[in-house]
Order: C-alpha cells, then sequence, then structure tokens
C-alpha cells in the first residue's frame, strides 16, 4: 500500500512540475518561437513616429532578448514602425509554420520600405561608367583578409615548422588588390590590414555599423527631427560583439539559429545598398588528395541558408528542445552573389590560368558566417590550395600574388560594369553541394 501511495505521490508531483515547466516556458514566450500558431498574444505595433531632435534614443525594435518580439512575430499581415519621413517596415509576417516543423521563413521582399540610401548608385548606374577613367566611382567594397593574428588559418606543410601561412598570404594578396580597385575609383574598407585577430562576426559588425551609420545620415538629411532611435539600438549591438572579439561564438544580433525582426531589419538595410560589396579572401587545403588545385569560389543563397538551418536544427533540437528559433532570413539577392562567384572566378583564371579547377567544382554554395550575416551580395574566394604546389607556389611568389590580386579585380569590375555571366563556370556542380560551416580555411 505503502509503495502505491508513493507512486501516486510521484505521479502527481511529475505533473505539477512540467505544468510550472509549461507555465513558466509560456509566461518566457518559449512556445510562441516553437508552436507560434498555437500561441497567440497581442499583436504590439511598434511607433517610432514621434520626432526626437537629440537622436539619441536607445529603444531597441523588439529585440531577441525582448519577449514583446516573441509576441508579434507571425501575428501581423503589416508591421510597421515609422521614423519621420525615412523608416517603415512591412511585410513582417513570418510564413505558416506547418504541423511538426520548427522552421519558418520570412518574406523573400525587403522590409524596410523607404529609401535610407541617400541616392547612393544603383548597380545597374555602373555600366554606364564602363569606358571612364574610374569606372567603379561609387563603389563600396568591403575586402576581407581571412584569419590573421593567433589564427594563422590552413597551413603548409600540416605539422610545424610551417613554410606558408594562409594569414599571410591572404593579406599579401589584399594589400595588391586594395589599391587596383581604388585606382578604379571604388572605396575600400579592409576588416584588417594588420596581423591581428579578427572574429567572424566582428568583420560582418563593421559592415553593418557602416550601413546603419548610412541610413541615420541620411533619413537625417531628410528630415532633421527623425526620431532615429530604432537605427540607434544597433549600435550597442555592434559593440558588444566588438567586445567579445577574441571569441569567435559572440555573435550577440547576429548568432542563434535563425534571424529576429531586428536582425532582418539590418540585412534589408544593407540589402538597399546596391553599390556595396563584400570579398573574403582565404587559402583552401585538402589533406588527402595534393592533386586537388585551382580556385573556389563560395556564395550563400537562400535555400542553402534554409537547408543549412533545418540541418543543424534537426540534430540541436534533440540536444535542447526548448531553443530559440527565429525565422529564416530570405532577401538575399542570389542571382547577384551567384554572379560576382562567377565573374571573379572567370576573370581570375583568364589572368592565371593554372589556377583554373582541377578535380572539384570552380563554383559552390556554403553557409558561411560572414555570407550569411551580411545583407550586401558577397563572396568567399578560395584562391587555391595550399595543398597543391603549383597553387602554392603561385599564392606565395609576389608576382603569383599580383596576378591573382589583378584577376579578382577585373573580376569586381565586370560584376559592376558589365552584363557579363558564366554560366559554364558553375553549369550543374553549383547547385550539387551546401557546405555548412561558420569560418573559412
Amino acid at each position: 500500500m505503502r509503495s502505491k501511495g508513493l507512486l501516486r505521490f510521484l505521479i502527481v508531483f511529475v505533473i505539477i512540475l512540467f505544468g510550472l515547466a509549461g507555465f513558466v516556458g509560456y509566461k518566457a514566450g518559449v512556445f510562441d518561437d516553437l508552436f507560434p500558431d498555437l500561441f497567440t498574444r497581442e499583436t504590439q505595433i511598434v511607433d517610432l513616429s514621434e520626432s526626437d531632435s537629440s537622436n539619441s534614443g536607445e529603444a531597441d525594435l523588439p529585440s531577441p532578448s525582448q519577449s514583446d518580439e516573441r509576441s508579434d512575430l507571425g501575428r501581423s499581415n503589416e508591421f510597421l514602425a515609422k521614423s519621420g519621413v525615412g523608416l517603415s517596415l512591412t511585410a513582417q509576417q513570418a510564413d505558416f509554420l506547418p504541423p511538426g516543423e520548427v522552421i519558418r521563413k520570412w518574406p523573400s521582399v525587403n522590409g524596410v520600405t523607404e529609401d535610407v540610401t541617400g541616392g547612393a548608385p544603383k548597380l545597374s548606374d555602373f555600366k554606364s561608367q564602363a569606358n571612364d577613367p574610374k569606372p567603379l566611382t561609387g563603389a563600396v567594397i568591403f575586402l576581407d583578409c581571412g584569419h590573421g593574428g593567433i589564427d594563422a588559418g590552413t597551413v603548409y606543410p600540416v605539422y610545424a615548422p610551417h613554410e606558408v601561412l594562409e594569414k599571410d598570404i591572404n593579406i599579401e594578396i589584399g594589400k595588391r588588390l586594395k589599391p587596383m580597385l581604388e585606382e578604379m575609383g571604388a572605396t575600400v574598407i579592409m576588416t584588417r590590414d594588420t596581423d591581428d585577430f579578427i572574429s567572424i562576426y566582428y568583420r560582418s559588425a563593421m559592415v553593418g555599423e557602416y550601413f546603419i551609420n548610412e541610413a541615420k545620415k541620411n533619413v537625417l538629411a531628410t528630415d532633421p527631427n527623425a526620431n532615429v532611435s530604432a537605427l540607434n539600438s544597433y549600435q550597442k549591438h555592434f559593440d558588444r560583439i566588438y567586445e567579445l572579439n577574441q571569441d569567435s561564438g559572440g555573435g550577440d544580433i547576429l548568432g542563434g539559429v535563425g534571424q529576429s525582426r531586428q536582425t532582418r531589419m539590418l540585412y534589408d538595410i544593407e540589402n538597399q545598398f546596391e553599390h556595396a560589396i563584400y570579398l573574403s579572401l582565404h587559402c583552401n587545403f585538402n589533406e588527402y588528395y595534393s592533386d586537388v588545385g585551382g580556385m573556389q569560389v563560395y556564395y550563400l543563397d537562400n535555400g542553402t541558408l534554409y537547408d543549412s538551418v533545418s540541418e543543424d536544427v534537426s540534430y540541436d533540437m534533440v540536444a535542447d528542445p526548448l531553443q530559440r528559433v527565429y525565422p529564416i532570413y530570405q532577401g538575399y539577392d542570389d542571382a547577384g552573389r551567384q554572379r560576382l562567384a562567377e565573374l571573379i572566378y572567370k576573370e581570375t583564371v583568364a589572368v592565371v590560368p593554372a589556377l583554373e579547377v582541377r578535380e572539384a567544382r570552380p563554383i559552390l554554395t556554403g553557409d558561411y558566417a560572414f555570407l550569411r550575416c551580411t545583407g550586401i551580395d558577397s563572396v568567399l574566394v578560395e584562391m587555391g590550395f595550399l595543398s597543391n604546389s603549383s597553387d602554392r607556389t603561385i599564392l606565395s611568389a609576389p608576382d603569383g600574388q599580383e596576378e591573382v590580386a589583378r584577376g579578382i579585380a577585373n573580376g569586381v569590375y565586370a560584376y559592376y560594369c558589365t552584363g557579363d555571366t558564366d554560366d559554364e563556370a558553375s553549369g550543374e556542380d553549383s547547385e550539387a553541394e551546401t557546405v555548412v560551416e561558420d569560418d573559412a580555411g
């Protein structure tokens, strides 16, 4: 009898425990993320239309740390946040979550309906400058030399003493590429020009901070009394990422699974600036097959990101079934990113034929953090394999570095100033493989 009484007590205790856990989870908004169509709360409309002459407000759009955002992720047909005449958001409803699924998508349209570019050039504008002395005038190019400092990247040989370090090659070619692009009129912003470690999220935060400041400047130019508190609120997130530089996992609003509405707004703002691109320079390595060589260029498209997150969540949810999963950003310019990748490969191989890819695919998609965390067209350029003797010789020699830089510069010019594409570069293989990583090797 005592055993039956104890069993009843344990059953009641477990039921109460689960009930308390469910109540706490509901109040914290956990179930809003997992089951948004079952746990509906009152929609909040964020109104930033009041003028703020100080322009120093720090009120976030609902952020990953606030239950407000969780409550209205998928509730409203139209979410509006206005900043004077400047900032207006729409299409803020994530898609319907099918039963048994945990991944939603943000709408593919740009949710920032107001033009915050301040008249910055459109990509099509550069074609009229193709024959000018400085055809890239007006272009902004973020040049990211991968790795650095304590992070050497890939090395040759694998075991010390190392003769070649990827981080050194990346910076040497980057320093040659920068003046070539500037000679054509572009503004070039290097994520690093010294041998220092910069985390993958630090690099993306630099891009985000640049365009948030540009958007704020342009909004205030139109209306000096506009409320830009929503734009000001990003700075504390960027500062947090900079402070966590030594911890490459310190992604703040750029990290996590999926993208919050605030992160989506950041990418949509960046996406409006068609005159800007992001190039990340790296070197490859294949420890098993030294015959594999040549340049490979990666880009991230919307489908690859969705597939990558779906794969991650299918594993991670087993370990942490209550982790937050935001809707997946779907506003990347797939065609533009692929075109940039193809043209850089095509033009570089034209200058350095020895870097034509061997025993591998030249154009690939991959979920790398610095491709995922920027709304502008961006690519990861694996300039060659350090494990391949021919590639290694080219990439290590000053003359070879100059030629590789020239080829990449030609590809950038073609992206801006011509209508060329290179379907043969990607062919069927461009859709054949998805790489899921957070940094390049």
